[in-house]
C-alpha cells in the first residue's frame, strides 16, 4: 500500500501537472490537476490556494465571497487585505464551534 501511495505521488505527470497549477499566473482560474476543480467546492478550493498560493487568497476568497453573498457585493467596500491580515485562522476555527 504504501509503496502505491509514493508511486502515485512521485509520478512525473503529476508532479508536473501540480507544478504547472501552482505556477500558474491565477491558479484560482486554473482547473486544479488530477479531477480536483471537480470534486472541490469552492471553499476547499479557498483553503487550497491558502495553503498553496497564499498570494492567491485574496483574489480567490472574492470568488468564494462572489459566490455565498451574490455578484451584488461591492468588492471596493471590503478590505480584503486588512481582514486577512488582522484575523488569524484559529480565530475562524474557534468561532465555527
Amino acid at each position: 500500500m504504501q509503496t502505491q501511495c509514493i508511486d502515485y505521488v512521485w509520478n512525473d505527470h503529476l508532479m508536473q501537472a501540480w507544478k504547472d497549477w501552482f505556477d500558474a499566473d491565477a491558479p484560482e482560474d486554473t482547473p486544479i490537476p488530477d479531477g480536483y476543480s471537480s470534486s472541490l467546492n469552492t471553499f476547499h478550493k479557498l483553503l487550497l490556494i491558502r495553503s498553496w498560493c497564499p498570494d492567491r487568497t485574496i483574489p480567490m476568497a472574492k470568488v468564494y465571497v462572489a459566490e455565498v453573498m451574490g455578484k451584488q457585493v461591492s468588492f471596493d467596500d471590503v478590505r480584503f487585505k486588512f481582514v486577512y491580515f488582522h484575523c488569524s485562522f484559529t480565530v475562524f476555527c474557534s468561532q465555527s464551534r
